[in-house]
């Protein structure tokens, strides 16, 4: 009777629960990555209602075990959203990377306009600004982001930058523009070996000195000193899409900001889209969640909890394909299919196999 009583219960809090366990992929592999380029296993979670839930207090765990469960962050999961949560075992709910979405054709030696999102502050004294690049996500070969230091907040005027590009050419440059009349001068363009690039800037009376380092701590591109003409101005990273066109929206994740050798908050740096695409970018502070253990796709079970300590959903995970997702189609329904997967997307339906519906168990 009591294992019964139990089976009700679970059963009763499943069928009124408005957040489900809607995707999950068991075996990720170069498929999906997190904000650190790591391919975790992931969890999508869906709202079915009409209404936004807070996630605050749920808990979700691959045992039947509340007490050891990873503890959902405030979270407003409106209606119809999903939530990817990366079953990663890092246990962390934030980096404080800086994502930055933006179109613009960019920073070259053929352009005598710079077309770019610019976060920068005003500057009138010596400086040094460093910055981390993590990820470029774009098919644009000399898709970049970068520091620069500018004369003017326009799309002609006098600057000194740094770009790192696109993983695909995996290059650095070093673009130079001291006449308003002409176009970008390229000091040196240099081969990377490296996934994730510190660039660095020091602007000391006349003269700006650029250099690149791995975050390992290795100079892949020794000390470029450079003499400008101007000594006030504004400091600050730019990022480009390489877009022809301003229609192409690139991602860059970016970290590690530091302004005189002292940590920066991204929130305090201003922002301007130079030339002509405003209102096509968009920047925020990435709260990617990543739980405190992780799922293998052998056989085992992915458990959800509300903030009451009630179980409302529960899968079983049986030797899933790499880059299939196990996924509820149409979203939130009770038809289990194995499927392409689609994080934070509509679910396909593409099925190569029509899998049982989830069952419940006192364990």
């Amino acid at each position: 009777m009591k294992n019964l009583t139990f089976l009700l219960l679970v059963l009763s809090n499943f069928l009124s629960s408005q957040v489900v366990i809607n995707e999950f992929v068991a075996s990720n592999y170069n498929n999906f990555y997190d904000e650190d380029n790591d391919d975790p296993d992931w969890i999508e979670l869906y709202n079915s209602s009409d209404k936004a839930v807070n996630l605050k207090g749920w808990k979700i765990f691959d045992k039947n075990e509340i007490e050891n469960a990873f503890v959902l962050p405030d979270t407003i999961l409106q209606a119809k959203e999903r939530i990817v949560i990366f079953a990663s075992g890092k246990n962390r709910y934030t980096s404080n990377k800086l994502y930055v979405e933006t179109t613009g054709m960019g920073i070259a030696g053929h352009l005598k306009d710079e077309i770019f999102h610019f976060k920068y502050l005003p500057v009138s004294n010596d400086f040094e600004i460093e910055l981390q690049f993590d990820k470029i996500l774009s098919d644009k070969r000399y898709a970049g982001a970068g520091l620069m230091f500018k004369e003017k907040l326009d799309s002609k005027s006098k600057f000194i930058s740094i770009i790192s590009h696109n993983k695909e050419s995996n290059l650095n440059s070093i673009l130079n523009k001291f006449d308003i009349d002409s176009i970008p001068k390229l000091t040196l363009r240099r081969k990377s070996e490296f996934d994730k690039t510190i660039l660095k800037m020091t602007k000391l009376g006349n003269q700006v000195i650029t250099e690149a380092i791995s975050t390992n701590g290795i100079h892949f591109q020794d000390q470029i000193i450079d003499t400008i003409s101007f000594t006030e101005g504004f400091f600050g990273l730019c990022f480009a899409a390489n877009d022809i066109n301003n229609n192409n929206i690139d991602t860059f994740l970016v970290s590690n900001l530091k302004i005189n050798k002292k940590e920066f908050d991204f929130n305090k740096l201003l922002s301007i889209d130079l030339y002509n695409f405003d209102g096509k970018s968009t920047s925020f502070i990435n709260k990617e969640i990543h739980s405190n253990f992780k799922i293998s796709k052998s056989e085992e079970e992915i458990f959800l909890w509300n903030s009451k300590g009630q179980i409302v959903d529960k899968v079983t995970i049986k030797n899933q394909k790499t880059n299939y997702s196990f996924s509820r189609f149409p979203d939130a329904s009770d038809n289990y299919f194995y499927s392409e997967a689609t994080p934070n997307k509509k679910n396909l339906g593409n099925y190569t196999k029509i899998i049982d519906p989830p069952t419940f168990s006192e364990k």
